[in-house]
């Protein structure tokens, strides 16, 4: 078969592709082909998915791709129509995943829009043309740099992981954990305290008041208000206790996160 005869046969074919998809949509709307087309175009009701129309244009810019290649293919490397076609149609489809690899938004656009935007889908359609027009080069390229892509993205979580575990044996190899310091602080803390000390802040670690005044840990504690002033001003020394003013603008008193751990600590001895 010549070139000239290629091209009737793939003009053919195209047209018969596009007749039963205009029959298809006739046949919903009154067996008005015209009016059917005219519906698309204009974005009416005629077809309220966009998603259809993304797809009608992929399929016939691949076929009408893949007669192209036929025809502009050497002697040696010439395939029937269908092939050509089918190749071509192959190719047209890859075109979403070859723009989603370049960060282009362009089909997401068109099929979020809420009006027809003929200059994006003219665009989606070249793209689909120049894919399937060499389709079988634009298919083992992004075969090939889809899986180099996998295979780059296993050997970095790989890595990563094997950092993570050599860094965590070096930790655990070389330091104490969180739970040892915290003791190892609390037991030097405790040892620098009076049995006062500790009673009244193992009192406001254990008590069920968040803030309280040193007025009334000198009563629950038993001892004089001037005491309970004192330990607590040493104990904030310490940084085991911090004050602030309530809602009436009054002092308050409440340990500090490592106040808290010395005092339970004490409250547990």
């Amino acid at each position: 078969m010549d070139a000239g005869a290629a091209s009737r046969e793939g003009v053919a074919i195209c047209h018969c592709l596009c007749h039963s998809a205009i029959r298809l949509d006739a046949r919903s709307r009154s067996q008005k082909p015209f009016l059917a087309i005219h519906g698309i175009v204009k974005g009416n009701t005629v077809v309220n998915d966009m998603s259809m129309i993304v797809l009608a244009s992929l399929l016939l810019s691949g076929a009408f791709g893949g007669v192209v290649a036929r025809i502009t293919a050497s002697a040696e490397g010439r395939l029937s129509c269908l092939q050509h076609m089918a190749i071509g149609v192959c190719a047209s489809l890859m075109v979403p995943l070859f723009l989603n690899t370049i960060s282009s938004t362009l089909v997401s656009d068109i099929l979020k829009s809420n009006e027809f935007d003929l200059s994006k889908l003219l665009v989606l359609v070249g793209f689909s043309l120049v894919a399937s027009v060499s389709s079988l080069r634009f298919i083992r390229g992004l075969s090939e740099k889809f899986l180099q892509e996998l295979s780059d993205t296993k050997e970095k979580a790989a890595a990563a992981e094997s950092k993570a575990r050599t860094a965590l044996q070096i930790v655990e190899q070389s330091e104490p954990g969180e739970a040892e310091v915290e003791e190892e602080q609390s037991k030097a803390l405790l040892s620098e305290l009076s049995a006062l000390q500790k009673k009244l802040l193992a009192h406001m670690c254990t008590g069920p008041y968040t803030m309280r005044s040193a007025t009334g840990l000198s009563k629950e504690l038993g001892v004089s208000t001037t005491e309970s002033h004192e330990t607590l001003s040493y104990l904030a020394s310490k940084g085991l206790v911090e004050s602030g003013l309530n809602s009436r603008n009054e002092m308050r008193w409440y340990p500090s996160a490592s106040g808290r751990v010395v005092g339970m600590t004490a409250a547990g001895n």
